[in-house]
């Protein structure tokens, strides 16, 4: 996550954050990997329920926390402060959303490679069902599911990232997990009658 803190800076040749790292999101992964971090938070920030329309703000504000406060971020704890960032960013996105009125719709295709179409619409359709199942999780529990799970952090990171003890972040996953597999449950009994939105 270091090469993300200089993402906020831009890099060696004097290129802007934008023009370095997201002009081109497919090569820049391949050749830089702080697209690929940001690409990250991006989708921390959108599993966590952070509209879609806010997205690209919200990875912004990410990355003015993480260039205001480089100075403040221990080495080896770059991961944890970013994603504590981002957990802390979609808390309030998700908050100021659910004051607005307006109803947003999430139309983004994060595919960067061409498949097949039928294996696009399997990654869309799994994508959407995730993100309905986490959406139905309390804010607590799928912020530690989705960094464990998904972005695979430590439970040690987890608890440094949500200012909590590592007992508790434990106890959140175990509490995540079981409210997942609840939801999954149920949807896959919808399934079987017929019974899906």
């Amino acid at each position: 996550m270091r090469s993300l803190v200089r993402l906020a800076g831009g890099d060696s040749e004097g290129r802007s954050p934008s023009d370095a790292a997201l002009a081109s999101p497919g090569k820049a992964r391949e050749a830089d990997p702080r697209a690929e971090q940001l690409a990250a938070v991006w989708r921390l920030l959108r599993r966590l329920g952070v509209p879609a329309s806010d997205l690209d703000d919200a990875a912004q504000q990410v990355l003015l926390v993480v260039t205001e406060r480089r100075a403040d971020i221990l080495p080896d704890k770059e991961r944890a402060f970013v994603f504590g960032t981002a957990l802390r960013v979609a808390r309030t996105m998700l908050r100021e959303s659910r004051q607005r009125t307006v109803e947003l719709h999430d139309d983004v295709a994060l595919a960067d490679d061409v498949a097949p179409i039928e294996e696009l619409l399997d990654r869309h359709t799994a994508r959407r069902i995730l993100d309905q199942l986490l959406e139905q999780m309390s804010f607590d529990y799928r912020a530690v599911f989705v960094l464990f799970e998904i972005e695979e952090l430590s439970l040690s990171e987890i608890s440094q990232a949500l200012d909590i003890p590592r007992g508790t972040a434990a106890s959140r996953l175990r509490r995540a997990r079981v409210q997942f597999e609840g939801l999954l449950t149920r949807l896959r009994a919808r399934l079987k009658r017929g019974k899906v939105r």
